[in-house]
């Protein structure tokens, strides 16, 4: 059983800056890590987020 505040934190960058790793990490500890699973998605989903906002800012400057 894992604590419940373990930081997880080479999860977490990993899935910011890679986030389809980040979706398959939450698939491989879905079931044995519940914490690392919800991390992985977490910060996969705020990687997403911040690539695209920064796509449109990207397009707007050079537009």
């Amino acid at each position: 059983m894992e604590e419940p505040n373990s930081s997880h934190l080479g999860i977490k960058i990993i899935s910011f800056l890679l986030p389809i790793v980040g979706a398959i990490l939450y698939f491989v500890y879905k079931t044995s890590s519940p914490a690392k699973s919800k991390a992985a998605c977490n910060f996969a989903l705020w990687g997403v987020g911040v690539g695209i906002l920064l796509s449109i800012i990207s397009t707007v400057m050079n537009g």
